[in-house]
């Protein structure tokens, strides 16, 4: 169990937000080149999660999103319980009047993680439901940002899984 909250962890990043979530697309591109969208100060903060399918003696994640360094981008970083944190960059972009984050781990040693790509959003203002976009969904599309567009725009419901639910623990630090 524990191996499987660590592996769910490294994917699911922002903030972020997965073996949980084993299946999730990853992309050799962000869904555009560079931040276009400003950061939502409603998702800076530490969030306590859970994935959608915890077993009931599961604890949660700590999930700490605020400003990156770059204009408009988020830091984030998952940590599980006695477990090392993990490290993840991420921004927004609209598709379709639709806000998805592109997430990536950040580089270790000179190599690049691919981008996954996820929607955050806020059911109350002290609740974050997180969903990724599953690669079962994006299965045929071609690996264009133009064509990921396309796809992401259609709004399928196969398209997203559920990943957590995450409680607002206190405001960024």
């Amino acid at each position: 169990m524990a191996a499987m909250r660590t592996s769910w962890a490294r994917q699911l990043g922002v903030v972020i937000l997965t073996g949980v979530m084993a299946g999730c697309y990853e992309s050799a591109f962000p869904l555009d080149p560079e931040p276009r969208v400003d950061v939502d100060p409603a998702l800076t903060a530490v969030w306590r999660c859970l994935p959608m399918d915890a077993e009931p003696t599961e604890t949660a994640a700590t999930l700490t999103i605020t400003r990156g360094t770059a204009a408009r981008t988020y830091a984030a970083t998952w940590q599980d319980e006695g477990d090392s944190p993990d490290h993840y960059d991420a921004y927004a972009s609209a598709v379709d009047g639709v806000t998805y984050l592109n997430v990536r781990e950040r580089a270790d040693g000179g190599r690049q993680h691919p981008w996954f790509f996820m929607r955050a959003t806020l059911l109350r203002p002290n609740a974050l439901h997180l969903q990724m976009v599953a690669d079962t969904a994006m299965a045929g599309v071609a690996a264009t940002p133009a064509a990921v567009r396309a796809a992401l725009a259609q709004r399928r419901a196969d398209l997203l899984s559920d990943g957590a639910l995450c409680a607002r623990a206190r405001p960024a630090p």
